[in-house]
């Protein structure tokens, strides 16, 4: 999306505005502090700004306020937001009608960017390793400071072959010492 030059002289960062004192704040450790609140804490806070509503309108918050509070049977209410406010008991005329939801320009997250980023991708579209990174084992370090150190990548492996967790770090062995620490 481009904006246009009329759109470009009336951008305003909204930010400083829509926090008030809690500008001096950064973006993770706000949307730390709503994960914290109840659920209607948080839906009311939404209407303290433009900004307050962007930060307490993002589904991944809600889906922690949500999974957080679930005791029992969990009925998904078609948002995250809808349903813990409806785990909340809140009555529907007080929940926000199901209508297009507001937008704003003039504010901008990385770290909201960043946490939409890594809910809608998947690794499948990464590709770590093609088979043209060399694999060496037994490597020492001066070999590997002369050939490889900054020059070009090398998979190491077989360093943890000998590694004694690799037999006692079982699923089978650890519950029974998780079930024999519970008791």
């Amino acid at each position: 999306m481009e904006i246009s030059q009329v759109e470009a002289l009336e951008y305003k960062d909204r930010r400083a505005e829509g926090l008030g004192n809690l500008q001096v704040l950064p973006d993770e450790l706000i949307c730390s502090i709503l994960d914290n609140l109840t659920p209607r804490d948080v839906a009311r806070s939404a209407c303290a700004s433009s900004v307050m509503y962007i930060l307490c309108n993002e589904e991944p918050l809600w889906m922690s306020l949500c999974l957080n509070r679930v005791n029992g049977p969990l009925k998904y209410k078609g948002s995250w937001k809808k349903t813990a406010l409806d785990l909340e008991n809140v009555p529907e005329e007080y929940q926000e009608r199901c209508g297009k939801p507001l937008q704003f320009n003039g504010f901008s997250s990385l770290f909201l960017y960043k946490r939409l980023y890594r809910c809608h991708t998947t690794l499948s579209g990464f590709n770590f390793d093609d088979g043209n990174v060399e694999r060496k084992g037994d490597l020492s370090l001066e070999e590997f400071s002369q050939e490889y150190d900054g020059r070009k990548p090398v998979l190491l492996v077989g360093l943890a072959d000998t590694w004694p967790a690799r037999n006692t770090w079982a699923i089978d062995q650890l519950s029974l010492k998780l079930w024999r620490f519970s008791f």
